[in-house]
């Protein structure tokens, strides 16, 4: 799919480095961070003579917000945001090679040469806390990507009515979830 290319052999060089800027706080109703990451991650295959090129894991802007909001009586809130840029992949096509057989070839770009849509993504949990003897439990319910964003894993081809077609393999969904969290 474009997305892991390895020669499983010692045949490049690489570089990653970042930073990352983190703020969190905490009021008597109110708890959180947010965070802003910038990472370079790149490699260099000897011999190949193009230069260094992004790694699959270049994802070169992260920011996160986690918000907590205590309701009051047991009861709060969790709303959790993640973006991300897209990361690199190495686009391909096909083109038909001989009308006669119908035969095609995949071409494939340069490497890493592409980047898939940006990563974004809402959940939204509301739960309460119930202490039972030494035990704590916090029941929730939670709307992962709540906006329901389409978010881009990977990109497939398939043969369909006589031509190659670009699918797109998507992360998650918006998924309810309902569950309890036992402590002791």
């Amino acid at each position: 799919n474009g997305r892991f290319i390895y020669s499983r052999s010692n045949d490049s060089k690489g570089f990653a480095s970042g930073a990352e800027l983190f703020i969190n706080w905490n009021y008597e109703w109110l708890s959180g961070w947010i965070s802003y990451g910038f990472l370079e991650a790149k490699e260099d295959s000897i011999g190949d003579n193009y230069g260094y090129i992004p790694r699959a894991t270049d994802q070169t802007h992260t920011v996160s917000f986690v918000g907590n909001v205590d309701l009051g009586k047991s009861w709060a809130v969790r709303v959790k945001f993640l973006y991300g840029s897209g990361y690199p992949y190495t686009p391909s096509t096909f083109e038909l090679v001989d009308e006669n057989t119908n035969s095609w070839e995949q071409v494939i770009g340069r490497r890493n040469s592409a980047r898939l849509p940006s990563y974004q993504r809402l959940d939204i949990r509301i739960g309460k806390r119930f202490h039972i003897s030494r035990m704590k439990l916090e029941i929730f319910l939670e709307m992962i990507n709540t906006l329901n964003r389409t978010n881009v894993y990977a990109y497939e081809w398939h043969w369909d009515d006589g031509n190659w077609n670009q699918d797109t393999i998507e992360l998650l969904p918006l998924i309810p979830n309902f569950g309890f969290v036992l402590s002791y």
